[in-house]
């Protein structure tokens, strides 16, 4: 079997020129907003900073585990970011410096 060989001539060019080009998807909602106003940023997170960390994925099982343990406890969720507040907390105390209004359950 030899390969068919393709040629330039062999093309019909009235079937060709009768294909219309796709039409563009409309605009999403998300292109709509204006890109000067900045990135969407939630309410709740207006005037905050994050503070974060890199640790090993067993740090991150414990921790985990331990605001399972605690949630069931108190009856509550209790949150990765009370963790921080909490330990935040300690460590100010800890080291003589009185903490933030805003860390105070």
């Amino acid at each position: 079997m030899s390969k068919a060989t393709a040629r330039l001539s062999d093309l019909n060019m009235d079937r060709l020129a009768t294909r219309r080009a796709p039409e563009p998807p409309p605009p999403s909602p998300q292109s709509a907003i204006p890109l000067a106003s900045g990135p969407y940023q939630q309410p709740s997170r207006k005037g905050a900073k994050m503070i974060a960390g890199h640790f090993p994925p067993s740090v991150s099982f414990t921790l985990q585990e331990a605001l399972a343990k605690v949630s069931r406890e108190q009856n509550k969720r209790v949150t990765v970011q009370d963790a921080v507040a909490e330990g935040l907390r300690l460590f100010f105390e800890k080291h003589g410096i009185t903490p933030p209004t805003e860390l105070m359950p």
